[in-house]
């Protein structure tokens, strides 16, 4: 079975860009899901503030790496290994100490 990734979805329906036969689908989808409710609801929350400007209401409270993670979509995933590869890439070629000199 597919699963059906929302975000285009919940964007055109947060935005009012749905057709009506479109909306008609989603808001059944969305009344048979609460998590999906919980993301239209998130999503349309974060819209509001980031258009409001007031970032600082995205932070309702700390969050481990760990939590981020688990948020990660691929898009993210791909960018942080590219990162990290570029981190490690940097590393290796860091010059070698200089040499200690005895009496």
């Amino acid at each position: 079975m597919k699963t059906i990734d929302y975000s285009f979805f919940i964007e055109r329906y947060n935005t009012g860009e749905m057709i009506d036969a479109e909306k008609s689908w989603f808001l059944k989808e969305l009344n048979g899901s609460k998590k999906l409710q919980e993301e239209v609801a998130l999503r349309k929350k974060t819209d509001d503030i980031l258009r409001n400007q007031n970032v600082l209401q995205l932070r309702g409270k700390p969050v481990s790496y760990t939590h981020l993670r688990a948020h990660e979509t691929v898009l993210d995933l791909v960018c942080r290994l590219l990162l990290e590869k570029k981190k490690k890439n940097k590393s290796d070629k860091q010059p070698p100490p200089p040499p200690t000199y005895t009496h």
